[in-house]
């Protein structure tokens, strides 16, 4: 979650022309190939030129990988330097699906991935670790930052997942003698029920509201795979977990006609009043 400076546009388009202008000259596509896929792949590529490192993390090479091989920068002739990563694949790695339904669902690792590719989680540990490593050897220009910045998504040695996504649900930073949301008890550490229970005071920590409730102290609920459909509607509310707060109904308003009448009678989500209609008419 970068913090941008006072009128900073950081927006794919942007980000390249600034480049360009040499702005900056360092770079990392993760898991993205600009120098095909860019509005304006011909200028992308002439920006890379001007970069003096440029770090490559894919489970296969790409246009972005292999561009110095081409005449954009062959015609510069440089000494820049870059790097491949290779990354492991979806079913090579523990992570968490995004669906278009916005649903979480925790998919499982299937089998290791081939050679020195790693999951992007262990990529991005330990270079950080190295990173951190460095300033604390040689200090650097703003090293507070860096050196104290919590960093313990490890277990037995190794990065864990799990620890990410407790992370990004959220805790109690503090013990809670009686929470305004319902009145109860939190010990410091324990898991966020939901977002609802956020505070403004520091007394909690969240990495991204709307997947709070993601990971609690009941478990895991993107990796729930029950059947039950109690409604009937096909919701299946404990099959893996939808954001937020395991909401399955966001987009109501398709399963209406326009008179706000259910578009499948025998299950129907919701029925629009005239009232409500003749405002939903109103908005754009």
């Amino acid at each position: 979650m970068p913090k941008l400076d006072t009128g900073q546009d950081a927006s794919w388009l942007n980000l390249f022309d600034e480049m360009y202008k040499g702005t900056f000259t360092g770079f990392f596509a993760w898991g993205m190939n600009p120098a095909c896929s860019g509005a304006h792949s011909g200028k992308v590529r002439q920006a890379m030129t001007k970069l003096d490192w440029m770090v490559n993390v894919n489970v296969f090479d790409s246009e972005t990988g292999s561009f110095w091989k081409g005449p954009a920068w062959i015609q510069r002739k440089s000494r820049q330097k870059f790097f491949q990563l290779p990354c492991a694949a979806s079913m090579e790695r523990r992570a968490v699906l995004a669906t278009a339904a916005d649903g979480c669902r925790w998919r499982y690792k299937a089998s290791n991935p081939p050679g020195e590719a790693k999951p992007d989680g262990d990529i991005i540990y330990d270079l950080f670790k190295k990173v951190r490593a460095l300033y604390e050897k040689d200090k650097g220009a703003l090293p507070a930052p860096i050196l104290s910045l919590k960093w313990d998504y490890e277990t037995s040695g190794h990065f864990d997942i799990h620890k990410v996504a407790k992370e990004i649900n959220g805790y109690f930073l503090e013990d809670i003698p009686e929470h305004p949301a319902d009145k109860k008890a939190y010990k410091k550490g324990t898991l966020l029920p939901s977002f609802v229970f956020l505070l403004d005071d520091g007394r909690t920590s969240c990495g991204s509201w709307i997947y709070s409730a993601s990971y609690t102290e009941a478990g895991n609920m993107a990796a729930r795979r029950k059947k039950t459909d109690p409604t009937g509607l096909g919701l299946y509310p404990e099959w893996s977990w939808c954001w937020p707060v395991n909401r399955r109904i966001i987009y109501n308003r398709a399963s209406v006609d326009l008179e706000g009448n259910p578009r499948d009678l025998k299950r129907p989500l919701l029925k629009m009043g005239r009232r409500r209609e003749k405002m939903d008419r109103r908005c754009p």
